[in-house]
């Protein structure tokens, strides 16, 4: 089962950014994460992006 990734940009645009072809679950902490509703890491190995509130964790990679 895969599913694709899109970014949905401010001006109502949309971006593939990838195809998911094996989801991960798991439960983890970055000290990048935060920096709430900001991208982090922006690589070929990882795309992370915070989605926590302001003085909380939490991310998607």
């Amino acid at each position: 089962m895969s599913s694709k990734t899109f970014a949905l940009h401010a001006g109502g645009g949309r971006e593939f950014l990838g195809l998911v072809l094996k989801p991960v679950f798991g439960v983890g902490r970055l000290e990048g994460t935060k920096w709430a509703g900001r991208i982090r890491a922006n690589h070929p190995g990882v795309i992370c992006v915070s989605t926590s509130r302001e003085g909380k964790v939490g991310d998607f990679k």
